[in-house]
C-alpha cells in the first residue's frame, strides 16, 4: 500500500486530479450512478448545465482496458509534460520584460517557478477551449455528433500526447509490451484504434465501389475528423509555444542580445512591435496573473531607478559641498600664509 502511495504522490499534481477524476467518474458510470448521456457534448445544454464543461474530459468510458489503457498513458505522456512544463520570459509581451536588470529577471524566474502548476493547468485550459470551440463548429456547421466527437476527455488526451510526442520525441513508451518512441505514439495508437473498429471494415467496403468513395468515406468517417481535430488543436499550441514565442520574438536570451534590441529600440523606437500577429499570441499565451506579476516587478523596477537617481543627486551634492569646503580651505590657508610674510 505504501508502495501505490508513493507513486500517486510521484505524479504531478494536474495528472494526478485528472487521473483521480477519470476513475471516479468512470466508477460512477459503470455503477449507473451517472449515465452515459451527462458526458456527452451537447451544445444546447451547456448554458443550462454549466458543470458539463469540467465533466467532459474527465469521461472516458465504462471500467475497461481501454480506460486504463488512457490512464497509464496519462500518467506517462501527461506527467512528462507537466513535469517539464515552466514559462520563461518568451511568453510574455515584450514591454513586460524589455529593460529589467538582472535582479529583477532573476526575480521573475523565480516567479515562473512558483507557479509552475498554475501555468500548466492555464495551458491545459487553452487546448480544452480550443478543442470545445473547434468541435461545437464543427457540430453546427457538418452536424457530426459520432461517438468520437462527443465525448471530449479522449480528444484532450491524444492532444497531450501528441504534444508529449512532439515535445519529447525521442523518449519512449511501452504500447502493448512494445517499446516505441514518444514521436510515434499518438500515429501508432490511431492506427491501432483504427483497425479494430468498425470504421476500417467500411472504408474498405467503400475502396470496393471505388477509389474516391472510399477516400471520401475514411476523411468523413468520425474518428478520422477527431485525429484532424486532434492535430490542429494539438499542433497549434505546440507550434506557438515552441517556434513562435522563442524563434520570432524571444531576443532576450543574452545580455549582450538584450544589449543590442536596447540599442535598435533607441535607434528606431516602436519599430521592434510592430508586428501584430506576435503580439496577440503573446497576449493569449499569458497567464493573467503575470499581468500583475509584471506590474509589481515594474513597480520596483521604477522605485529602483528613482532612489539611483536621487542617490545619484546626493552624491553630487556632497560632492558639491566637499569641494566648496575643500575650496574654502585652500583660500584660508592662503590668506594665513600672506598675513605671515607681510609680519616679516
Amino acid at each position: 500500500m505504501d508502495r501505490v502511495i508513493q507513486m500517486v504522490r510521484q505524479i504531478p499534481p494536474i495528472s494526478r486530479s485528472w487521473l483521480g477524476l477519470a476513475i471516479v467518474v468512470s466508477i460512477l458510470n459503470s455503477n449507473n450512478i451517472l449515465p452515459t448521456l451527462k458526458f456527452t457534448f451537447l451544445p444546447g445544454r451547456i448554458g443550462v448545465e454549466p458543470w458539463r464543461i469540467l465533466v467532459l474530459f474527465c469521461y472516458f468510458g465504462p471500467l475497461s482496458l481501454l480506460l486504463i489503457i488512457n490512464l497509464i498513458n496519462i500518467r506517462d505522456a501527461m506527467s512528462a509534460l507537466e513535469s517539464g512544463f515552466v514559462n520563461d520570459e518568451s511568453v510574455l509581451p515584450e514591454w513586460m520584460t524589455r529593460d529589467l536588470d538582472e535582479l529583477l529577471r532573476d526575480q521573475l524566474n523565480a516567479q515562473f517557478e512558483r507557479h509552475r502548476v498554475r501555468d500548466f493547468a492555464y495551458f491545459l485550459g487553452q487546448m480544452a477551449t480550443t478543442i470545445t470551440l473547434e468541435v461545437y463548429i464543427i457540430y453546427r456547421l457538418f452536424g457530426f455528433t459520432g461517438p468520437s466527437l462527443v465525448f471530449l476527455g479522449p480528444i484532450l488526451h491524444d492532444s497531450i500526447v501528441y504534444t508529449w510526442g512532439k515535445t519529447y520525441p525521442e523518449a519512449e513508451m511501452f504500447l502493448l509490451l512494445v517499446p516505441l518512441r514518444a514521436k510515434y505514439t499518438y500515429w501508432m495508437l490511431e492506427f491501432i484504434h483504427f483497425l479494430i473498429s468498425p470504421g476500417f471494415f467500411e472504408v474498405v467496403r467503400a475502396y470496393k465501389v471505388g477509389f474516391l468513395t472510399g477516400l471520401y468515406k475514411l476523411f468523413t468517417y468520425p474518428s478520422t475528423v477527431k485525429v484532424m481535430v486532434v492535430v490542429l488543436v494539438a499542433h497549434f499550441w505546440w507550434f506557438m509555444r515552441s517556434f513562435i514565442t522563442e524563434s520570432m520574438y524571444n531576443d532576450t536570451k543574452t545580455a549582450s542580445r538584450r544589449n543590442w534590441k536596447n540599442a535598435y529600440n533607441e535607434i528606431a523606437p516602436g519599430m521592434s512591435t510592430r508586428n501584430v500577429y506576435c503580439r496577440i499570441v503573446q497576449v493569449v499565451l499569458t497567464p493573467p496573473w503575470y499581468w500583475l506579476i509584471s506590474r509589481s516587478i515594474r513597480s520596483q523596477q521604477r522605485i529602483r531607478a528613482i532612489l539611483a537617481a536621487r542617490m545619484t543627486e546626493l552624491e553630487a551634492e556632497v560632492n558639491v559641498e566637499a569641494n566648496a569646503e575643500a575650496n574654502a580651505e585652500a583660500i584660508t590657508h592662503g590668506e594665513g600664509g600672506t598675513g605671515d610674510i607681510a609680519d616679516d
